[in-house]
């Protein structure tokens, strides 16, 4: 897809080339949310209730660390890699986190000078 945007931005063809560029983010992302959904459903049946989902370059999670999940992942088996300025290609790829959380009755917290410390009930 990358090569097609490309190819319509090098003929001229912004308008086009935006679109085409447009609708290959949304189907990623609707991809990434039917995956999120999956992840939830099958969370919740073993008693986990699943946090937001969260990637590298949003909020204070370094857009670095792309390479190294990556990495970890063994992305370049499926074909998956990372440029010098963390982009990944193919373009539309998407690396993401969802922390599980298991549910039921957890501590109350409370913060004491800058440490959260334990309480009882």
């Amino acid at each position: 897809m990358s090569q097609k945007v490309n190819d319509y931005a090098a003929k001229g063809e912004i308008a086009r080339a935006t679109v085409l560029d447009a609708v290959g983010s949304e189907a990623a992302e609707a991809l990434a949310e039917k995956v999120d959904d999956l992840i939830r459903k099958k969370a919740g049946s073993e008693g986990y209730s699943a946090v937001i989902r969260f990637s590298p370059g949003y909020g204070d999670w370094t857009i670095f660390d792309q390479t190294r999940i990556l990495k970890l992942l063994k992305a370049n088996k499926v074909g998956v890699k990372v440029i010098k300025s963390c982009i990944m290609i193919p373009e539309k790829s998407v690396t993401a986190c969802i922390g599980l959380i298991r549910k039921g009755p957890r501590p109350i917290r409370e913060v004491y000078e800058g440490y959260i410390k334990p309480t009882k009930k």
